[in-house]
């Protein structure tokens, strides 16, 4: 009778090895996104792209997103929650599952 009145009330359990909350690194990735343009627009480069600069001068909803690479022209960065990881590896590319 709970699990039906919880069902009911819109209340989920989560789980144990339930796949619930998996696109969240994917979400973060693609918050990050403009403000990791903003950067490259205000500095014509990506060099000195880090996590804080982007939560302290771009936008400080950035959550459980690091820079792990950068260069002149490309980045690449990442969100790991749990056990799913995704990233963007440069301007171009898709946000896909996996490590930089």
């Amino acid at each position: 009778m709970i699990p039906a009145l919880g069902g009911a009330l819109g209340v989920v359990p989560e789980l144990p090895g339930s796949r619930r909350g998996s696109g969240r690194p994917k979400a973060d990735v693609r918050a990050a996104i403009p403000g990791v343009e903003a950067f490259y627009a205000d500095h014509n480069t990506y060099s000195n792209l880090t996590s804080a600069v982007l939560k302290a001068s771009y936008d400080q909803g950035i959550k459980n997103v690091n820079v792990i690479r950068k260069t002149a022209v490309s980045y690449c960065i990442q969100s790991t929650v749990g056990q799913n990881t995704y990233k963007k590896g440069g301007p171009a590319a898709d946000i896909t599952s996996g490590a930089c």
